[in-house]
């Protein structure tokens, strides 16, 4: 009897042991919630500044929702294609391994890690299980820097080795143990400024576990800071083992990037979060449900009863922001609108950085001095410039307290152009404590700052600050007897009010010097030309390219495009000039999401507000299949006949006739605004007319009888 059931028995065993193992097998989960809520406990700053900082985002989408206008006001135009690009720099913190080994992961599975994020963003990532699946279209595009914080050029990926950090080979990266590297002390090998780069680092474990097959129960994948951290600390941590596409480690880190919590966020355990006002409470967005954490790790169906709604999930399962094992995760409306909001409000720098070019070929003079040290090194004052704006140079910066650099050199990535002769005003932004702000430009490009080149000197007043914060506002006339077209270094700083003699290089009590650079133009410069136009199709996405010459006066460059007959053109991407003193810039400017357009060109805008049209060009999809067909009548002829193709108003038209031997018979230039006639004079028979207009093609039959 025993020797019958031993076999049941070992079977039952063997079930159970599956069972268990399923039931602990490798779960990752995020670490934003450990070292959120560590921070706001450790550091007042931080907890000040992730309040203030949902305030600017409540208050601008409240301001843009009344306006039913969202999308704005980033790196790219205004308008319902709006694309915010994000300047992204990647460190692998290796352990001596070669590239492609799998603590080292080799550049192309990090580009397309990139890739997939881009397409979770986009919703367009391959594998979604249908063309609607991947949800709300979120207009972000991150891009691997092309410049260094030195000017150097960089593909935007550095390796290091970080075999000597004591406990990092055997555990990795510590959160909230002390198991592994202290975080500072890893991150400080390779850092690049959080306000013109967005810092992710690859490393080997996370508090001893890898993620790799073989990693039991759950695991950190990654953890990423809100807005507001430290320098030293701001940006995404995760395992190479999560580095690859189709994980959805770094889509959600990048939602806590840009100020996007859990949808459980404040619920615990099984007990559900407050959710009373949707704008203030859980996850701070009013089209996610709140959620407990009931459903880790777990896919519930449509009709599953969500437990802290009584409703079905009905797709808030797929979020990205949840721990639910669902494939198709995405974004909702209200995500990727508290992300519009915080790029545009927090994370601004980020949209003005030059990160995204290459090299220039001036660089800012050296100073011949530089602020050496500061009188209280840790001190908790928040003093220091947090916002720098001046014409388009637009940076969220950080106070002393935040990043512990007295001194910061932005001019490789950060500045603006302003022409000779106008006013601009500048605008310094300080906290509550009471600051005074200077500012001087080197206008004679001599390293130094003269006391006639002083253009701000401003104080804090006893009364009214917004959001904690003071605007020091100075108009800023640039004069006749400036250097132009070379980049010039301006300087500013804030500190306690009682050191008000402060000058350009002198040392600080409490606050922050931070430079930057600025080309002066002349006044009256030539209008900007485009030239070498060409448009082709890749992946499924328009790239137009072009060059351009004489564009020193230039604001930035829109790719537009438009629809039919070519009519209406709409604004698709923006991007800045490149290097102000080159003969002729090059430049591809993508549409992502082409879906009917037809017709593209490039609008030039200069600094006096003048704008200038490339050619337009045609998609390059051979044939164009649009819904206004070409119309030739009358079809059959007598050889006379009109054509009518509705086009861009201004568009150069060329005919060709070929019979069907494919022999040119006849060619022709013409507009197309009022229809061509064409009197073919040719014998009877069956001819193919072909039309061409700015690269597209339309391609039809004729028939002439005698």
């Amino acid at each position: 009897m025993r020797t019958r059931t031993q076999p049941y028995w070992s079977l039952l065993c063997t079930l159970l042991i599956l069972f268990f193992h399923f039931i602990v097998h490798a779960q990752p989960k995020c670490g934003f919630d450990q070292v959120h809520q560590r921070h706001l406990i450790q550091s007042p700053d931080y907890k000040e500044q992730t309040s203030q900082n949902d305030q600017r985002i409540r208050h601008w989408l409240q301001e843009k929702q009344a306006a039913a206008r969202v999308a704005t006001d980033g790196r790219v135009a205004n308008g319902s294609e709006t694309i915010y690009e994000i300047p992204v720099v990647i460190h692998v913190m290796h352990t001596g391994g070669s590239v492609g080994t799998q603590y080292n992961p080799g550049d192309a599975q990090l580009t397309g890690m990139i890739d997939y994020l881009n397409q979770s963003f986009q919703a367009t990532w391959a594998a979604y299980s249908g063309p609607s699946a991947g949800g709300t279209r979120v207009p972000f595009r991150f891009v691997l820097a092309q410049r260094a914080p030195d000017c150097t050029p960089t593909t935007g990926i550095v390796r290091v080795n970080a075999s000597s950090v004591p406990d990092y080979p055997a555990f990795g990266i510590r959160v909230a143990s002390t198991t592994g590297a202290p975080e500072q002390e890893l991150k400080a090998m390779s850092i690049w400024p959080s306000n013109q780069y967005y810092n992710i680092w690859i490393v080997n474990r996370i508090e001893g576990k890898d993620g790799y097959a073989g990693t039991v129960g759950p695991f950190i994948a990654g953890y990423a800071y809100f807005p507001g951290a430290h320098a030293n600390r701001d940006g995404t941590v995760m395992l190479a083992s999560q580095a690859v596409a189709g994980q959805s480690t770094l889509p959600h880190e990048m939602g806590h990037a840009f100020n996007l919590y859990h949808t459980f966020q404040d619920a615990d355990g099984i007990d559900c979060p407050t959710n009373g006002d949707c704008s203030q409470e859980g996850d701070r967005v009013c089209d996610t449900d709140p959620t407990n954490e009931e459903a880790f790790f777990t896919c519930p169906s449509a009709i599953a009863i969500n437990p802290c709604t009584g409703t079905p999930w009905n797709g808030q399962q797929f979020n990205f922001m949840h721990y639910t094992s669902c494939a198709d995760q995405r974004f909702t409306p209200g995500q990727r609108d508290r992300m519009i909001a915080s790029v545009n409000t927090v994370r601004v720098g980020l949209l003005t950085s030059a990160a995204l070019r290459p090299p220039p070929a001036l660089l800012v003079r050296p100073a011949a001095c530089e602020p050496t040290s500061i009188t209280f090194f840790e001190n908790p004052f928040d003093m220091g410039p947090v916002r720098i704006q001046f014409n388009t140079l637009d940076d969220s910066s950080l106070s002393y307290s935040r990043d512990y650099l007295f001194y910061q050199d932005n001019t490789c990535n950060l500045g603006t152009s302003v022409l000779e002769g106008q006013t601009y005003d500048l605008q310094l932004s300080t906290r509550t404590n009471m600051q005074v702000a200077k500012a001087w430009i080197d206008f004679n490009d001599n390293g130094n700052f003269e006391a006639e080149e002083q253009i701000m000197e401003s104080y804090t007043p006893a009364s009214g600050l917004t959001d904690n914060m003071y605007t020091h506002t100075q108009p800023v006339t640039i004069p006749a007897a400036a250097v132009l077209n070379r980049p010039l270094r301006l300087r500013v700083l804030a500190d306690f009010i009682n050191n008000y003699p402060i000058l350009s290089c002198d040392g600080q009590m409490y606050g922050q010097t931070e430079d930057y650079s600025l080309t002066i133009l002349p006044a009256g410069v030539l209008p900007v030309k485009l030239f070498d136009e060409r448009i082709a199709m890749e992946n499924g996405s328009i790239q137009f390219s072009f060059k351009a010459g004489d564009e020193n006066n230039v604001k930035h460059y829109t790719l537009q495009r438009a629809a039919g007959a070519g009519k209406v053109f709409s604004n698709v991407q923006e991007t800045g000039p490149g290097p102000s003193l080159q003969s002729a810039n090059e430049y591809t400017i993508t549409d992502d999401l082409p879906g009917d357009a037809v017709w593209y060109r490039i609008l030039a805008t200069q600094q006096d507000g003048s704008q200038y049209y490339s050619r337009i060009l045609g998609k390059p999809s051979g044939n164009v299949q649009n819904k206004e067909q070409v119309r030739i009548f009358p079809n059959p002829s007598r050889g006379d006949f009109n054509v009518f193709l509705p086009l861009p108003p201004g568009l150069p038209v060329r005919l060709e006739l070929s019979d069907t031997q494919g022999r040119r018979v006849w060619t022709g230039k013409r507009s197309m605004e009022t229809g061509i006639t064409i009197k073919s004079g040719l014998p009877a028979g069956m001819y193919y007319l072909t039309i061409i207009a700015g690269q597209a093609r339309w391609n039809k039959k004729i028939i002439i009888t005698q």
